[in-house]
């Protein structure tokens, strides 16, 4: 079972679009959590099911925010008060387009998909464990802090973009108190490689990939 999370409405559409054409069992939850392990159908031994939202992912579930789109650069819209638009230089921003969207945290989104507590494995037969993929254009710190700490004793592993120094420094934090242990530590552990910059803005954060598994 794979959650997929994109707010941009013309973003999501495509998403939800190509899924579909691709043979892909896809749900479509659009901007509505279902209610908890409701939403999973019978699936067959080794098939793929999508559950696709049309929310961000924050620490926290709320109200309404304003999302940044890019319609010519879509993948590196995000919240507004993340400031995407720094990355550019002066004069060279693409049109955006201001969209309120939902925001949800990611253990929310798990629960109302898996049900909650130590066994979910009798979910549709699906078990634990999972692993994060995260590109959020400067929310992953927000991202990861809207996981448990149950939820986090079940990842086990990531590949997460990090947008700028202090974020590095806090979603390493993160991982070492769910147990990931440090870089270099053998099999498992943190890896974390530096990404050639791709923006020229005055603003514009240095770019990793934290990569991690237990």
């Amino acid at each position: 079972i794979c959650l997929a999370f994109e707010p941009a409405p013309e973003s999501y559409e495509i998403a939800v679009r190509n899924l579909r054409d691709a043979g892909v069992r896809t749900v479509d939850h659009g901007a509505r959590m279902p209610e908890t392990g409701q939403a999973i159908g019978n699936l067959a031994p080794g098939s793929l099911e999508v559950h696709v939202f049309q929310m961000a992912l924050s620490a926290d579930a709320g109200a309404a925010e304003s999302f940044l789109f890019f319609p010519e650069s879509s993948a590196n819209s995000a919240l507004a008060r993340h400031r995407p638009d720094v990355k550019w230089p002066a004069g060279a921003v693409p049109r955006s387009v201001e969209v309120q969207v939902p925001c949800c945290s990611l253990s929310d989104a798990l629960a109302s998909i898996l049900g909650g507590g130590e066994d979910v494995t009798s979910v549709a037969g699906c078990s634990w464990p999972l692993f994060l993929k995260v590109d959020v254009e400067g929310a992953e710190v927000e991202v990861l802090r809207g996981l448990t700490s149950e939820d986090w004793r079940r990842v086990e592993g990531l590949a997460v973009e990090i947008q700028g120094e202090e974020h590095l420094d806090a979603v390493r934090g993160l991982c070492a108190s769910a147990g990931f242990g440090t870089e270099g530590g053998g099999s498992g552990g943190l890896r974390v490689v530096l990404q050639p910059h791709a923006f020229a803005g005055p603003e514009a954060p240095e770019l990793w990939m934290l990569y991690g598994r237990r």
